[in-house]
């Protein structure tokens, strides 16, 4: 069986980070993350508010054609397979009606992500990820001509 992430690779998901110059890969995805505020934690480090702003402008506003993570994909020998997810910046004013994520657990160890960013009926899928995305920073300010965007190539 495959990951949700594989299964994102599969359907053409583009990459979602870059890779980190030596000495800036994070420990973070060296070690496995044990519980959804953990993860929270984590993706806050990664994603400042800052970097947040400066990706959610109108022109990279998610493409509702563009497949979003599927949960309920385990590793094979998963025994206590989870959906977790979580809220960053709880109780802070954003300028944003949410950021929030979701993903697969295996074993109490997450696999999987998706971050994602709610303005009225607006939304920006920050990236899919797992563990290993924290080895390289994210992409904050990719081309709004992607196809994962709602003005980007669709054919």
């Amino acid at each position: 069986m495959f990951s949700a992430l594989a299964i994102a690779l599969i359907l053409g998901l583009p990459p979602v980070t870059a890779p980190l110059t030596t000495g800036q890969a994070s420990n973070a995805g060296q070690k496995s993350i044990s519980s959804p505020a953990e993860l929270t934690a984590l993706l806050e480090k990664r994603w400042p508010l800052a970097s947040i702003r400066r990706f959610c402008i109108n022109e990279r506003r998610h493409w509702n054609g563009w497949q979003n993570l599927v949960t309920g994909f385990h590793r094979p020998g998963c025994t206590a397979p989870a959906t977790w997810n979580g809220v960053l910046y709880e109780g802070q004013r954003t300028g944003f009606d949410k950021i929030s994520w979701y993903g697969d657990a295996c074993d109490g160890t997450a696999e999987t992500y998706s971050l994602g960013v709610k303005r009225g009926n607006d939304f920006w899928l920050l990236e899919i990820g797992s563990p290993k995305s924290f080895a390289n920073r994210p992409i904050v300010e990719p081309s709004p001509k992607e196809a994962r965007f709602i003005h980007g190539k669709h054919r």
